[in-house]
């Protein structure tokens, strides 16, 4: 049985993207990885990430570029280094990079989604607290 991370399941990218993803269940197994590894490297990684700016074609506003500053320096704490192919290709098997953009896309909508299933229980909790 497969292990999710995200509190609910995400819609099926058909209903939502413009171009459909190749692998949509390996993105989410991708993307899985890569939550479990922010959540190990940069716990509240997610309290950071500005969903209005996420863009995972940009080295600046992906996850590890919001989180890290850059998304190589990301890369260097998470993966342990980027430096060539083998680096490159376990930034795709860990949700952090995609091959096409379909999968592009779907990634950034599956790190979106969880980010935003996170920030809002974070607000709710928070509002509970001041009024009690």
């Amino acid at each position: 049985m497969r292990s999710i991370l995200f509190s609910t399941t995400p819609a099926d990218p058909r209903d939502y993207l413009p171009v459909p993803p190749r692998y949509p269940s390996l993105n989410v197994d991708r993307v899985n990885r890569g939550i479990a590894l922010m959540d190990q490297k940069y716990p509240h990684w997610w309290r950071v990430l500005d969903l209005d700016t996420l863009d995972l074609r940009s080295t600046k506003n992906c996850v590890l570029g919001q989180v890290a500053g850059d998304y190589l320096d990301g890369l260097m704490t998470v993966l342990g280094g980027y430096s060539d192919y083998v680096q490159y290709q376990l930034a795709v098997d860990n949700g952090f990079d995609a091959t096409n953009m379909g999968d592009c896309l779907h990634v950034q909508a599956l790190w979106t989604h969880e980010v935003g299933e996170r920030q809002a229980k974070l607000l709710e909790n928070t509002k509970e607290e001041a009024h009690a």
